[in-house]
């Protein structure tokens, strides 16, 4: 296991320029969503993406989702902004909208920056 401290660090050592998820990933962590949440799909917002995914993953790997899914990171072309309360499967299907077959990497709060319920952790990789 990592350390809290080491985990935090490598977080914050992360280049954010390569903190992006192409809309392929976008689209699988919408499906992951999907089939983890089964009917309470239907109501999710960012925020429960947050919890019941995101923070997961950031865990188990001890970085940020970005590059769980890229781990020689993803240059980022498009930052994409986006509401913790906002349903997520508007927000993806807003996203593919934006960009139909176009190949795209996002820079995205929830993906780029590591998740925990720890706001100093959040607060010390934001600056």
């Amino acid at each position: 296991l990592v350390a809290r401290d080491e985990r935090v660090d490598r977080a914050l050592g992360l280049d954010p320029r390569l903190s992006g998820i192409n809309m392929k990933q976008l689209n699988e962590l919408d499906a992951r969503a999907r089939k983890t949440l089964g009917r309470r799909y239907a109501t999710a917002s960012m925020e429960t993406i947050n919890t019941t995914i995101l923070q997961i993953v950031c865990k188990q790997h001890s970085l940020p989702y970005a590059r769980v899914v890229n781990p020689e990171g993803l240059k980022v072309d498009v930052f994409v902004s986006h509401a913790w309360q906002e349903h997520f499967g508007c927000f993806v299907r807003s996203v593919n909208a934006a960009f139909p077959n176009t190949i795209v990497s996002l820079w995205i709060c929830a993906t780029a920056i590591y998740q925990t319920q720890d706001k100093s952790v959040i607060a010390r990789s934001i600056g």
